[in-house]
């Protein structure tokens, strides 16, 4: 898990890292109340997104990156084969989910479409992970 929570934090650095080249800027201000809830307060829906992006990825880090494990199709390269994930209701084993996702999921079809759309967010990949 430790090898998929380094990966997964270098793939959100590099992913804020190039949005500070973006054309918009966005600012929030982050309170927490003293159980820690997370209250937002920004000057237009942007910045509001970014805000709850920013303290949902401090709270849920692990999350984020076993769902970045599971949705990329490699769960079983970081947490074994033999491992368990939980797709809907039903424990199903890594090996099962990554062959779904890779199967429902075309990344280079994704990121042709991301390109054609001048999108692209952070890096040459458009913003949507591993070089596939």
């Amino acid at each position: 898990m430790g090898k998929a929570v380094v990966l997964a934090a270098a793939g959100v650095a590099l992913l804020w890292g190039g949005a500070a080249e973006a054309k918009y800027r966005y600012a929030a201000t982050i309170t927490r109340t003293a159980h820690g809830v997370p209250h937002i307060v920004a000057q237009d829906w942007r910045g509001a997104g970014y805000g709850v992006g920013y303290a949902y990825a401090q709270d849920n880090l692990c999350m984020i990156a076993e769902e970045f494990a599971t949705v990329a199709g490699e769960r079983s390269l970081h947490f074994g084969a033999k491992g368990s994930a939980t797709l809907g209701f039903q424990s199903v084993d890594n090996l099962s989910s990554d062959l779904f996702f890779r199967s429902a999921i075309d990344l280079p079809a994704l990121r042709r479409g991301a390109k054609a759309q001048g999108g692209g967010g952070a890096g040459a990949d458009g913003g949507l992970g591993r070089g596939v």
